[in-house]
């Protein structure tokens, strides 16, 4: 018998990390593509379908440029992240990689999470710090953000405000 995929309500998709769960995840990447695949939702918004484009061309003068899924994105890049670059740029992106290996750090930290649940951690955080709507839209890709602006350095005082330990 075929075992059924798990129900996923849309509750599961909206849950946001506690600081210290986020902490806790980013303390349990052990392995470059564990980094890769935690990393990079958490400190720069990039999407699991979005995470194969970021690559060491694109990752220069502390900003990440790479095709989202709406066009080109350009983020500044986290403090924590930026320590991690090398680390990042030399694991495999394909999303089955980045699948297991957030399974291997969800198992490793015992805390249940999704692609999403990244996402959306990053966006309650900035939200709680002050950043305002279009700003964090503009972070995390979204299709409203086509038709608003943000300054660079608008984008890199937002990122810098976020802290998960």
């Amino acid at each position: 018998m075929v075992k059924p995929a798990p129900f996923v309500t849309a509750t599961d998709l909206k849950r946001v990390l506690a600081l210290d769960e986020a902490g806790a995840l980013l303390a349990a990447c052990s392995e470059p593509v564990e980094l890769r695949a935690v990393f990079l939702p958490l400190y720069a918004g990039v999407a699991l379908y979005e995470n194969q484009s970021v690559d060491s061309l694109g990752w220069h003068r502390g900003r990440i440029s790479f095709q989202g899924h709406y066009g080109r994105r350009e983020v500044p890049t986290h403090i924590a992240l930026e320590a991690e670059r090398g680390t990042i740029l030399s694991a495999e992106s394909s999303p089955e990689d980045l699948l297991a290996a957030a399974r291997a750090v969800e198992r490793r930290a015992g805390i249940a999470f999704t692609f999403h649940t990244l996402l959306t951690t990053m966006s309650r955080h900035l939200e709680a710090a002050g950043v305002p709507g279009p700003v964090r839209a503009c972070l995390l890709g979204s299709p409203s953000a086509r038709a608003a602006h943000c300054p660079f350095p608008v984008l890199r005082n937002a990122i810098d405000l976020l802290s998960y330990r």
